[in-house]
């Protein structure tokens, strides 16, 4: 029986997607894969989170891809995989040709422990403390989340501080504009109008900045997060490989959107 796929390997840049390479050695009718989890069994991917190099007109070569956007999909995997790609022969009907076991290959999830999903969500956790949702919406080099603090703590001190300095002045405000109302006529009052002004500026001027601080962060939380959830799906979004079609030669243009 002729074998179709051969070396079988798989990469998961970040805990969203899983890439699945292979080697086509003749023309397919079509090919497919098969996913299995250690601990959850058979997995499905859809055709709506697969892009790449399955289904019918795969060109033959080395190095196909096919990218499941898994995380899309709703799987949260938590142990090893295992992937099979499977591919049937022109000559129809005819067997299904799978890749040796020995190419089925397992990604050793469980050894990265730091995972969560990075995306705008975390801008709701800004809202209640600023800086604090913007430590967890950042990615390091091989691509997975990680926690980034640098000086994020000072601006949720900042913001706490000048609000509360603000309503503390508005406090003082009040008290003085009370006086002010109690005094018997405006030359003996002047002084306690003019403090209670400067206290209610002060509040003016703290409330502002915290607003400032606060609308800085979530913007640019809720911002790095959606960049993060669009670039799961950035790898090659459009592709072309040269194919036969009818005898005569045609450019593959494949698309995601």
């Amino acid at each position: 029986m002729a074998q179709l796929v051969s070396d079988v390997r798989l990469r998961m840049p970040d805990p969203t997607r899983l890439e699945i390479w292979y080697n086509l050695l003749e023309p397919a009718d079509s090919v497919w894969i098969e996913v299995e989890a250690r601990f959850g069994g058979q997995l499905k991917p859809t055709a709506a989170y697969l892009y790449g190099d399955y289904g019918r007109d795969v060109p033959v070569g080395p190095n196909r891809r096919i990218v499941w956007y898994l995380y899309d999909e709703g799987h949260r995997i938590k142990s090893d995989v295992q992937v099979r790609v499977l591919a049937r022969p022109l000559a129809l009907p005819g067997p299904i040709v799978q890749e040796a076991p020995e190419a089925i290959a397992l990604y050793p999830l469980l050894n990265d422990k730091s995972r969560w999903p990075i995306g705008p969500g975390w801008a709701a956790l800004s809202a209640v403390l600023p800086g604090v949702g913007n430590m967890f919406v950042h990615r390091g080099e091989t691509g997975k989340p990680k926690v980034r603090v640098g000086a994020r703590p000072l601006v949720t001190a900042s913001f706490y501080g000048a609000l509360l300095y603000g309503l503390n002045q508005r406090r003082l405000a009040r008290a003085w504009y009370d006086e002010y109302t109690r005094q018997k006529n405006p030359t003996e009052g002047e002084p306690f109008y003019q403090t209670a002004n400067t206290y209610h500026q002060r509040y003016y001027l703290a409330t502002r900045v915290a607003a400032l601080i606060w609308a800085t962060d979530v913007t640019l939380t809720l911002i790095r997060g959606l960049r993060d959830q669009r670039a799961v799906r950035k790898a090659s979004t459009v592709s072309w490989a040269p194919g036969w079609q009818n005898g005569v030669l045609i450019a593959q243009v494949r698309a995601r959107f």
